[in-house]
């Protein structure tokens, strides 16, 4: 075979591994992808959740496109807290349970190890809260309490954990906990909406919200 052709195939073969959906090879390669699919991924997904989890078309698309680079990252470090937590979120606004529980569940187990570590200690406990969220749409209420009571142990004075445990208690009819739960909430963040909106469902009086400060 020509040695020109032989380059080719060689150079072929080495630039198959690197890219969207080749293998990653070092911990510094991981990292730096790691951080180009936060920086791209995270302020998406902020802005879907600012919209109450409204996901549009090209939303939709932006998200798809994750999937390969959360694969090459999780091929490659299974135990990464980041990885699994962000392909958990990814898959639960896209609505693939099953892949999202996976994930989040993960997420949980690889951060068990390093609680002590305050950034591990919340992601952890956020994506108990996401756990909470999935199993509330798929009408699993014990799990979804079980979920969120975790996140509220760990976090008690995280509004959006109060809110988590609040909205299983409500389907499990435990009305009077939630009561409590919701205005727990509102204490923390007066003008939160979604508080304020299933305080309003249960019926009870939602205190005013704090002026904005000028």
């Amino acid at each position: 075979m020509p040695v020109l052709v032989v380059a080719a195939l060689a150079a072929a073969v080495f630039l198959g591994t690197r890219g969207e959906g080749g293998q990653i090879g070092s911990e510094s390669e991981f990292a730096r992808e790691l951080l180009r699919l936060e920086e791209d991924a995270i302020p998406l997904l902020a802005k879907i959740d600012e919209t109450q989890g409204e996901v549009s078309e090209a939303d939709r698309k932006e998200l798809e496109s994750f999937h390969p680079r959360l694969e090459r990252l999780l091929r490659y470090r299974q135990d990464s807290i980041a990885a699994a937590f962000l392909a958990g979120k990814v898959n639960l606004v896209l609505g693939n349970h099953l892949t999202a529980e996976k994930w989040l569940q993960q997420a949980v187990r690889n951060a068990e190890p390093r609680q002590h570590n305050l950034d591990v200690a919340d992601t952890r406990l956020e994506a108990y809260r996401l756990l909470s969220v999935l199993y509330l749409n798929q009408n699993e209420y014990d799990q979804a309490f079980k979920a969120a009571d975790a996140a509220v142990k760990g976090r008690p004075n995280n509004p959006e954990h109060r809110i988590a445990r609040a909205s299983a208690l409500v389907q499990l009819n435990r009305t009077e906990e939630a009561r409590k739960d919701l205005q727990a909430a509102l204490q923390l963040d007066p003008a939160n909406e979604r508080a304020r909106g299933l305080i309003a469902f249960l019926g009870a009086e939602t205190p005013p919200k704090r002026p904005e400060r000028r």
